[in-house]
């Protein structure tokens, strides 16, 4: 197996692996236009109690550096406006030694009239490592703006390859935890969905919180915790500047303890992606 040195490009929309680098080998600079589809829109195991469907068109350009920069916009199905963000992105990544990865970015995303999100501001940080066909990742992201958010995303993968006369398939299964604040889903669903969704105001949520559980302890509305566990596992063939990827989701939810205007529930779904380098 041929290893590189990929830039990684941390994305909102779900986990990203990233196979074995080698800091002797770079690759050039280069364009890369995507297009990808989730047959059920979610965040950190949650949707609001509404399920629609996602497709992300999104462009960035490597150097060969490992500096990057990218836009990308998402499509809800179901949302009002449908098109309820665009997000700006930069950053950069570098290969500390043959099995250490390290990248760090930051994001800005702007909301259309009624799709307004509070943490439109992303900073993240990530720390890979591989051995062989194995890799394992932390990423951390500090979302702010009219409030604040903390998600960090430790996850551990595999990777699979088969040479074919005309590109290749590639394997990667691989599973991840997601911890974080309640608020987190707003850098993806718009405080108006929340209210469609679960009927209560995104302001109000702590009165209606204490009104359904007079009990809990005023420090229990507002913690960091496991929000949910993912498997995933992506299928993907390659041949020349095309790529293709079909890949089987599966999470579980974790209620926290500021949580109970959704019902969480797991989630099987299916992600698509076509890809084209230039």
């Amino acid at each position: 197996m041929k290893k590189y040195l990929i830039p990684v490009l941390i994305a909102f929309a779900g986990v990203s692996t990233a196979n074995a680098q080698d800091s002797t080998v770079v690759l050039p600079s280069s364009l890369q236009v995507r297009l990808s589809y989730e047959s059920h829109a979610l965040q950190s195991g949650r949707d609001f109690d509404v399920t629609q469907f996602l497709m992300s068109p999104s462009v960035f350009f490597n150097h060969r550096s490992g500096v990057y920069a990218g836009a990308s916009a998402l499509y809800l199905s179901e949302s009002d406006p449908a098109f309820s963000q665009v997000n700006f992105s930069l950053g950069c990544g570098r290969a500390l030694t043959d099995n250490w990865y390290a990248s760090m970015g930051y994001s800005y995303s702007l909301y259309p009239e009624g799709a307004e999100s509070p943490l439109p501001h992303a900073i993240s940080a990530g720390l890979s490592f591989t051995r062989g066909k194995i890799s394992g990742s932390m990423n951390y992201y500090f979302l702010f703006g009219a409030e604040k958010a903390h998600q960090l995303t430790p996850g551990v993968s595999a990777y699979f390859e088969k040479g074919l006369k005309k590109g290749c398939f590639s394997f990667s299964p691989g599973v991840s935890a997601t911890f974080g604040t309640a608020n987190v889903p707003l850098s993806r669903f718009s405080e108006p969905l929340f209210q469609r969704g679960t009927g209560v105001l995104w302001e109000n949520r702590d009165q209606f919180l204490m009104a359904k559980f007079p009990r809990r302890a005023a420090e229990d509305r507002n913690v960091f915790g496991l929000m949910s566990v993912q498997a995933f596992l992506p299928l993907q063939y390659a041949v020349n500047r095309l790529s293709l990827e079909l890949s089987l989701n599966l999470v579980q939810p974790v209620e926290l303890k500021n949580e109970g205007y959704e019902k969480l529930e797991p989630s099987i779904y299916l992600g698509a992606a076509v890809q084209y380098r230039i």
